[in-house]
């Protein structure tokens, strides 16, 4: 993560602030689902599980 970040405010400040601006509002996400007693784990498809949550599809969880 470290490493993007310095790519990106190396390319552009507007590329920085837009990566820190989705890693915020992922991180907030899975902080809210703790704190809701779910947890939930998958590198590869966290975008797809936080579209369920989005959509309030618990069952395609």
């Amino acid at each position: 993560m470290k490493i993007l970040l310095v790519k990106r405010l190396e390319s552009s400040f507007h590329a920085f602030r837009l990566t820190l601006a989705r890693f915020i509002r992922s991180y907030e996400r899975v902080i809210a689902e703790f704190q809701k007693g779910h947890v939930y784990i998958s590198k590869e498809k966290i975008n797809k599980i936080f579209e369920y949550l989005e959509a309030g599809d618990e069952e395609s969880l």
